[in-house]
């Protein structure tokens, strides 16, 4: 039995629906909120190397919306990691844990989509944890961070559509990479699978974590995505939906989808998703476009990851916690 779980994968992807899911159960630890610690901790605050840095996380994290949502008294926690030397990755488990035995529960899961770029490093500092990587349809997943603006600072629709298509692929990519080093503590999931085959999904995340969550669970379940909509298109229905699975289809002009399918189609091939036969020419003007960022996204996206994590420009590049406002 697993009581460490991470939930990961490329943002709009189904992360918040499957941390609620295994909600449902009973069995895990409600924490209701992304906690991004491995994403500030190893920028924003140096890796915690020195012990000014470690007292100005300790500071902005207790002062945070993330730890009043814990339910944790600051001075309890204070007490249990004072005068340690835990990395970021260890604190982010001790943090978990002690909302789980505050709440008796057996276990715990954590859901912050973008800790998919720090998996080999939570496992090397938590070695009894295991991730659910949670795959989407990249058409879809654009789409959706186009809508809600979580995309390129650009007045160029088209722009904003294949950043966040290759932010996507590049999300899957490290996710993928790091799970074949994990001999068989990472599972991945389609979100499609688990609003077509919802039995079957919820069989193998059974068997890979030794859990129980049955189909009544999560029907019975009023808890989060499972009770209300999550969706950025304001049709309003929750949970488990068919239309959520081809959004791309409706959302999307035949122009952007012939350029996704130029911009990620292997991607989405190699994950067995469809794509349409009909003709998909790509307008001559928008060929360079598509060249240009296939080659421009990629080297960008890993640039920023380097500067933000293997240089003192990553605390200019990472917004502390104490600029996000507690809840209300």
């Amino acid at each position: 039995m697993s009581s460490s779980v991470f939930v990961v994968g490329s943002a709009r992807s189904g992360t918040t629906l499957l941390y609620h899911i295994l909600l449902a159960s009973g069995e895990f630890a409600v924490y209701d909120a992304e906690t991004w610690l491995l994403e500030k901790g190893q920028s924003r605050y140096r890796k915690l190397r020195s012990t000014a840095s470690r007292q100005e996380f300790v500071k902005d994290w207790i002062d945070s919306g993330q730890f009043e949502r814990s339910g944790l008294s600051a001075q309890d926690y204070l007490a249990e990691i004072e005068n340690s030397n835990m990395s970021v990755a260890e604190l982010l488990a001790h943090f978990m844990g002690m909302i789980a035995r505050s709440q008796g529960k057996p276990r715990w899961a954590e859901k912050t989509p973008s800790h998919v770029y720090h998996m080999k490093e939570i496992k090397a500092r938590v070695p009894a944890a295991k991730f659910i990587h949670i795959i989407r349809d990249g058409r879809s997943v654009a789409a959706s961070l186009r809508k809600i603006g979580w995309s390129a600072r650009s007045a160029d629709s088209l722009a904003q559509l294949a950043w966040a298509a290759q932010s996507w692929a590049h999300a899957f990519a490290h996710g993928r990479k790091a799970a074949r080093g994990m001999a068989g503590d990472c599972l991945e999931v389609k979100y499609e699978d688990m609003v077509t085959d919802l039995s079957g999904t919820l069989s193998r995340i059974n068997d890979f974590l030794g859990t129980s969550v049955t189909e009544q669970d999560v029907q019975n379940s009023a808890f989060g995505a499972l009770g209300k909509s999550n969706t950025a298109f304001g049709d309003q229905k929750t949970g488990l939906h068919q239309d959520a699975l081809t959004r791309w289809r409706t959302e999307l002009t035949p122009e952007e989808n012939c350029m996704l399918t130029a911009l990620i189609g292997p991607t989405l091939r190699e994950l067995g998703y469809e794509i349409p036969q009909e003709d998909c020419s790509v307008p001559l003007s928008l060929r360079w476009r598509i060249m240009w960022w296939k080659i421009v996204c990629p080297i960008a996206f890993g640039v920023r990851r380097f500067l933000k994590n293997q240089t003192p420009l990553g605390r200019y590049l990472t917004k502390g916690y104490e600029e996000f406002p507690r809840s209300a």
